[in-house]
């Protein structure tokens, strides 16, 4: 698990993207899991910036309901230099199931293990309970005008970055692969990008969040496993769009389909005008659960 750390030319903003699955979906270990990652998170964000790569600017988790009756989870970490995950200090951030344990528990924090678990005093690890796989992916900035339109998502504000305000927001994520031997090229994804937003934009009449993502290879640490080929997450490109002002609800109590659905119809719209061919594209709908800065 050695330090890869290069002293760059340049900065390489990005997010890794975390897809956690628990070993045994039940309440208890979805409530046990939820308080190991606010702690998780704010050991992530407390980390001594490099004088290099930066650090780590806000950590997010998202969920949904999953195929099978599951809850589904994806996390995104805002990085200031993607090729901070391959570096040491990030690397040795505890993993320890008990993390009240590895330091003082801060204003608000709650212990993991509560009293009476049988697994207090035994060091148990996070990987008893779930299995995380990660994704690394750069942040492509443009200087169309869909920029002064939307926001980006790699630079979300402090007071939308709240957990007060999580259960408000809805994350969409396009996970974008080619089906030939030519990469896609980057004006085509920025054009779905800016499509959704704009649509996404138009009918929740809230301010969007929008951001095109290039999957960084080179920077994914081997020390992690890698999300699996056809996950939300894992593509030559990811497109990250939030929307706030708890859309579902707003545009179903307007009498309109919600976010799901208004997404199913702008896909076919693009299914209609070809502007999918050649691709495999995954759509994922998220609610907001935890977001730190």
């Amino acid at each position: 698990m050695g330090d890869t750390h290069e002293t760059p030319t340049e900065r390489r903003p990005g997010i890794a993207i975390v897809r956690p699955k628990l070993h045994e979906d039940t309440q208890a270990n979805r409530d046990l899991f939820k308080r190991w990652t606010k702690l998780h998170m704010r050991d992530t964000l407390s980390l001594p910036k490099d004088k290099d790569l930066g650090g780590a600017s806000r950590v997010s988790r998202y969920t949904r309901v999953s195929a099978d009756g599951g809850e589904d989870y994806f996390y995104t970490i805002v990085l200031d230099d993607v090729r901070l995950p391959r570096t040491k200090t990030f690397q040795e951030i505890p993993q320890r199931l008990d993390l009240e344990n590895t330091r003082v528990l801060g204003e608000g924090e709650e212990a993991v293990l509560l009293p009476g678990d049988p697994r207090i005093g035994t060091e148990p690890m996070v990987f008893s309970i779930v299995a995380p796989v990660v994704g690394i992916f750069e942040a492509v900035v443009d200087t169309d005008t869909i920029q002064a339109v939307h926001k980006s998502h790699q630079d979300l504000p402090a007071e939308v970055a709240s957990e007060t305000n999580a259960p408000n927001y809805t994350l969409v994520t396009l996970t974008i692969s080619h089906t030939t031997p030519y990469p896609t090229p980057f004006q085509h994804v920025q054009r779905l990008r800016s499509s959704l937003a704009n649509l996404l934009g138009i009918v929740t009449n809230q301010l969007v969040y929008a951001t095109v993502y290039r999957h960084a290879a080179d920077a994914e640490p081997e020390v992690f496993s890698k999300i699996a080929q056809g996950q939300d997450g894992n593509g030559d490109w990811v497109v990250c769009v939030l929307v706030g002002g708890d859309a579902d609800r707003q545009l179903v109590d307007a009498g309109y389909e919600g976010v799901e659905g208004q997404i199913e119809e702008w896909r076919k719209r693009l299914e209609i005008e070809g502007s999918l061919q050649n691709l495999d594209i995954k759509i994922g709908v998220w609610k907001g659960d935890v977001l730190m800065c």
